[in-house]
Parts: structure tokens; sequence; C-alpha cells
């Protein structure tokens, strides 16, 4: 009598599928595509304050700003057609740098993004990220937060959190 070595063709199957759920159940889990492309995102966003930041500056170094108040903060405009007069898409400015206010306008943001109130009372920072509100995203892992520059000589600066994305 011959004794049967190996696995049967319905036991192959079996332990096949089970691979293939376990593969299709854990994939996800391992390959996270969906928090890395919301890392990504915020990056991005970074990159982009950053670069409108420099720009900026740089107009305001070369004689585009007008003071529109108060110099305790240096609160000034870009005047970009030079009229004296603030238009639209021409940004406030604080100390060289780009008001809080001004961010959100100067960059071109995903419309997936939550944006904090830029104009609170006593605020200088701006949460730009992902979350279910803008009152979530000082509590999230997901977000860039721009603090506005805060005195002469000071810069802004620019924080990414993707701990949670």
């Amino acid at each position: 009598m011959r004794t049967a070595k190996g696995f049967t063709l319905i036991e192959l199957v079996v332990v096949i599928v089970i691979l293939g759920i376990l593969a299709v159940t854990a994939a996800p889990r391992f390959l996270n595509i969906q928090g890395d492309a919301r890392a990504a995102v915020i990056e991005g966003v970074r990159g982009a304050v950053v670069n409108a930041n420099q720009i900026a500056n740089a107009k305001y170094q070369l004689g585009y700003g007008v003071s529109i108040g108060s110099t305790a903060t240096d609160n000034t405009f870009l005047d970009l057609n030079k009229n004296g007069a603030q238009d639209d898409g021409e940004p406030l400015m604080v100390w060289g740098h780009l008001d809080n206010v001004s961010v959100e306008e100067m960059v071109n943001l995903d419309g997936d993004l939550v944006v904090s109130d830029p104009e609170a009372p006593g605020k200088n920072k701006l949460y730009i990220g992902f979350a279910q509100s803008a009152d979530a995203l000082e509590n999230g892992q997901c977000y860039f937060l721009y603090t506005q520059a805060s005195g002469e000589g000071s810069e802004p600066s620019f924080e990414t959190v993707t701990s949670g994305c």
C-alpha cells in the first residue's frame, strides 16, 4: 500500500485562501498609503508657505511695504502696484514677513485641508491640516503651524506635525 506524502489539493487551496484573507486585511496597515499621502501634503504646504514668505519678504526689502498703523508691530502691506492703497491680493506683513491672516490668501490650498481662524483675538498662529474641524487642528497630529514674526529681526516659524496622519 502506498502512503500519501504532502498536501492534498483541498488543503493547499484552503491555506492559500487563508493567506489571501490575511494579506488583504494586513496590507493597508503595513502600507499606510493614505497616511503617507497626508504627511506629504502637509510637507508640501510647508514648502509653499516658506516660498511665499521668502518672496513677500524680498518684495518688502525692495521697498514695496507700506505702513498701515502701529510701528509697535510694524504693520504693513505689500503695495505691489505702487498705488499707495491696499488692493485685493496685496498681503499684510508683520516685521517684514507674512501676517498669519495673509498666508491662506497667498497659498493655493487643497479643499480637503482645514484652516484655523487666523483672525481670532490674540492669535499669531495659523494651523493648516487634516482634522474634523478647525478647533480640532491644535489637538490633532497632522498639521502645519505657521507662527508669524514676533518682533524686529525675528523670523516666522514653520512647524509640521505628521505623526497622526
